[in-house]
């Protein structure tokens, strides 16, 4: 952990950063890019396929009060909790992190007086996420921490369910570094209770508003990426995320099949996918 200058834009890949001073805005052009293969069971949705039955883990609640907070130091205890290899989520879903640290980050951990503000890095394209980054709700998020090692395969992480579901998504960031190759890709892949692939969706993420480039910040945490059955029928046990040092919040899921008339984007297609304010 190091404090690092509002002029240095490196940044790491999914690493937490403590920074001094003030920052700011840059708005950003979407690359994003669904596709469900022609066999798959699933097929991509939008955040409109919800309804009010629908479950929200926006991972409120957790940092620094049911696990502690990390410390790096006197006088610098973050605003984020390391989550252990399996761990169950206020709401009921269940992520199985292995070796991988997860982590929830939570603003309202972090006092906005006391001399330091943190943020989480997502490369050198991808900005990073500061105090000032629009969230899709409340100030926690989830975070993989993945290093910086381009010859190792982006992580993957899991999250079950407590009964099976017909649609799943949520908000994401990932690492985005072009010149090494780290793109911003997610990929949700959704499992049946017998572990049976049922197909899989992909997104390439935006990245958000650079701290010192702001105010304003135009490009919040705000890429979804969302499956569903293609039968409405609640047969996802699990799903697996697959991405370099990745933020998600507000993980969405619910049992029941769409209300009729609901929005689903069907097949491959060049879509806008960010959050509308």
């Amino acid at each position: 952990m190091t404090l690092e200058r509002n002029e240095d834009r490196s940044e790491r890949a999914g690493h937490p950063r403590c920074r001094t001073g003030q920052s700011g805005g840059l708005a950003l052009l979407i690359a994003l890019a669904l596709a469900a293969p022609a066999s798959a069971s699933v097929i991509p949705i939008s955040p409109g396929y919800f309804g009010a039955s629908a479950t929200v883990e926006a991972f409120e609640g957790i940092a620094g009060v049911d696990l502690p907070l990390i410390s790096y130091g006197t006088g610098f205890i973050s605003p984020m909790s390391q989550l252990p290899s399996v761990y169950s989520f206020p709401s009921g879903a269940t992520v199985s992190s292995g070796a991988s640290e997860a982590r929830v980050f939570d603003y309202a951990m972090d006092p906005p007086d006391d001399g330091n503000t943190w943020g989480w890095g997502l490369s050198l394209d991808g900005g990073d996420i500061s105090r000032d980054t629009p969230l899709p709700s409340g100030t926690a998020f989830f975070v993989l921490n993945d290093g910086f090692d381009d010859t190792m395969p982006a992580p993957t992480i899991g999250f079950s369910f407590p009964t099976p579901v017909s649609g799943v998504g949520a908000y994401f960031e990932a690492s985005k570094f072009i010149d090494i190759g780290f793109d911003g890709s997610v990929v949700i892949e959704a499992f049946d209770a017998s572990n049976a692939s049922l197909g899989s969706a992909s997104i390439i993420t935006d990245g958000v508003t650079p701290s010192y480039l702001g105010p304003p910040f135009p490009n919040g945490l705000d890429t979804w990426l969302g499956v569903r059955t293609m039968d409405g029928a609640p047969s996802i046990a699990r799903i697996e995320v697959t991405a370099r040092g990745f933020a998600m919040d507000d993980l969405t899921y619910s049992s029941v099949p769409a209300p009729a008339g609901a929005f689903a984007f069907v097949g491959a297609g060049t879509l806008a996918g960010r959050r509308r304010r």
